[in-house]
């Protein structure tokens, strides 16, 4: 069976064919590169989408009237917009230790935010200031700002990945490279792992080798110097977004096409 046929090849370069049966999905190429040109976007996602305004509307209109912790915790749907806005929408079902996670003292390190493994929870912590300023703090007008924003470009990137999950990933990735020193740093990231493994065409399951082995594996095809290079960095994240679109094309087989060579 073909890799990549002729109207998935048109596909890469923004000719909308549905790789993945989803008919929201969108080439990762093209639509990494709408994403970087539309540089306001996530400023103004609020003010595009209907339901994101809406949202923005509901939680300036109810934290100003907060007047405990409590108050917020009691209202699910000021509870999903703080978590979204500061990072930790993908803990939903985790509410029951919100309450007790949010209202300890974060420099504490018995408190139980600083036993959680996501570290999201401990900023959430920091920044909300629940423990010594109740809602002061997130009824200011700066917090406010801040999670409004927040929850657009969480919004926003949301939308991106229903069309191509790779997506996101790939600018977090661009937004990340430069800070790699070595290869535990990119296995220590989830979102940087799968991008490093999926474009050096390393398979996921390399997870059962030793730390030590992923790492040389990592080294021996990847020279850690061009992270530090945008242009290697995007280069490399075109490399990625290609084979993962490849991948889809053809039911997780692994890529090997004249598509990726474009980029090597």
């Amino acid at each position: 069976m073909s890799l990549i046929n002729g109207s998935a090849a048109l596909s890469m370069f923004g000719g909308g064919v549905d790789l993945s049966g989803n008919s929201s999905y969108t080439s990762g190429v093209a639509l990494y590169k709408t994403a970087l040109q539309d540089t306001d976007a996530e400023a103004k996602q609020g003010l595009k989408d209907v339901s994101v305004a809406s949202e923005v509307k509901y939680f300036k209109d109810k934290v100003a009237t907060l007047k405990k912790p409590d108050d917020l915790f009691k209202n699910p749907r000021l509870v999903n917009f703080v978590m979204q806005a500061t990072g930790l929408g993908d803990q939903q079902g985790a509410e029951g230790i919100l309450k007790k996670a949010l209202t300890q003292n974060p420099d504490d390190k018995d408190s139980l935010v600083n036993k959680l493994s996501n570290k999201g929870w401990l900023q959430a912590a920091k920044l909300l200031k629940m423990d010594s300023t109740g809602v002061t703090t997130l009824q200011s007008s700066t917090t406010i700002d801040q999670l409004t924003k927040q929850y657009s470009s969480a919004a926003y990137e949301l939308n991106l990945g229903n069309k191509n999950p790779a997506v996101p990933q790939a600018m977090y990735f661009k937004a990340h490279a430069a800070q790699v020193t070595s290869a535990y740093n990119i296995l220590g990231d989830a979102t940087l792992r799968s991008v490093v493994l999926t474009g050096l065409g390393l398979p996921q399951t390399i997870a059962n080798q030793t730390v030590e082995t992923q790492a040389r594996a990592v080294t021996s095809r990847l020279n850690l110097k061009d992270l530090q290079d945008p242009k290697k960095v995007d280069q490399f994240i075109q490399k990625f977004l290609v084979k993962s679109d490849m991948q889809n094309a053809s039911g997780n087989a692994a890529p090997n096409s004249f598509l990726v060579n474009l980029f090597a």
